[in-house]
């Protein structure tokens, strides 16, 4: 097979969010570089005061927790809402601790199901595809390596 560059395969329009201006501008440069700025709005957003607008075919939340006390469930719950009909959901979420975390030793991670109860969705009106953990090996800021697991949380909103 041929090699395609990616920005030619990529036909998506993106909103990326991010509470963090500084993350902002770093991701508006990578895309400069990979020559898709003109696919991506990049919007700041406090996820817990305000949401972009719309609805979207896919809504993703990567590893979004906080050490402050923040409504994650219901700032889920917003992502859902933002799904399209056919469209998806997908959350990663940190299921355990690396040893070099900011997080205290006794911190307890939910589960993918834990997650899921949290939101308050209908269920009845989601497809789920996968509600699972999965295990990787994650490398540490001085180099370091340890296994952890990671929740997955893949949902298609019913047409």
């Amino acid at each position: 097979m041929d090699y395609v560059p990616a920005r030619l395969l990529c036909t998506w329009q993106v909103t990326a969010v991010d509470v963090s201006s500084v993350a902002l501008d770093f991701a508006a440069k990578n895309a400069a570089r990979n020559g898709v700025t003109e696919r991506i709005t990049f919007a700041q957003h406090d996820l817990a005061t305000s949401f972009p607008k719309g609805s979207f075919d896919l809504v993703t939340a990567s590893f979004l927790h906080s050490p402050q006390d923040w409504p994650r469930s219901e700032v889920l719950a917003r992502a859902a809402a933002a799904v399209a009909p056919n469209g998806h959901l997908l959350i990663t979420e940190h299921g355990s601790r690396a040893p070099w975390s900011w997080s205290p030793e006794n911190t307890h991670f939910p589960t993918a199901e834990d997650s899921l109860a949290g939101m308050r969705l209908a269920l009845q009106d989601w497809h789920k595809l996968c509600l699972c953990k999965i295990a990787r090996d994650a490398s540490g800021p001085e180099g370091q390596t340890a296994r952890v697991e990671d929740n997955v949380i893949f949902l298609q909103r019913r047409g």
